[in-house]
């Protein structure tokens, strides 16, 4: 942990803390990160999805202030998982989504903080013949080709819609900032990881 201290969604300040450290909090497997900051209100926002020991997935969203005045802000967020897709398929299937919760920040100059969540609790006991096989596997003809399932973490002002689009959802840009309306991707899929099956999605924020 590096003496890093996780927050849940309330308003707190910290020390200041590195734009990079999100990708250390957790411990776990990335399965999704952000490559640039989103600002917010003047703060540089970040997250992490991480796929951790128990199989659980949990959730990290870090928030440096490097102005030099306090700054304030609300946050709505979501996590979707792309189903696991093949090239053959007429649609790509639609971002499903798993989890959605809200933190606030207020922040003094060089301060930061960190909010940690749970976005998907391992199964209590998963069958034998589950355990020996990943969703992509269960889900798709021995042979085929196939896009592994794919994770992205969303952050609005608003309340965050399920895209209307199917196939993955894509990484913000550099230079981004958080407009009154609409929701940008704070962290999208790093690179396939295998998730054994049968995990309940975790609607409440940790």
């Amino acid at each position: 942990m590096n003496n890093m201290t996780l927050f849940t969604a309330t308003t707190i300040t910290t020390a200041a803390i590195c734009t990079a450290a999100h990708l250390v909090a957790g411990g776990g497997k990335h399965l999704a990160e952000s490559k640039q900051p989103i600002l917010v209100n003047g703060a540089e926002v970040t997250g992490v999805l991480e796929l951790r020991d128990d199989n659980s997935i949990y959730g990290i969203i870090s928030v440096t202030n490097r102005s030099q005045k306090t700054v304030t802000g609300e946050l709505k967020h979501a996590t979707f998982q792309t189903p696991a897709s093949s090239p053959m398929m007429r649609m790509m299937p639609r971002p499903l989504q798993k989890h959605s919760g809200d933190c606030s920040f207020d922040l003094r100059p060089g301060g930061g903080t960190q909010f940690e969540f749970c976005v998907v609790k391992p199964p209590v006991e998963a069958a034998p013949d589950v355990k020996a096989n990943t969703i992509s596997q269960l889900i798709t003809p021995v042979g085929m080709r196939v896009a592994p399932p794919q994770w992205s973490l969303l952050i609005s002002h608003a309340e965050i819609k399920p895209p209307a689009f199917g196939g993955s959802l894509t990484l913000s840009q550099k230079g981004m900032v958080l407009p009154p309306e609409g929701a940008l991707v704070l962290a999208h899929a790093v690179a396939p990881i295998a998730i054994v099956a049968q995990a309940t999605p975790e609607a409440t924020t940790r």
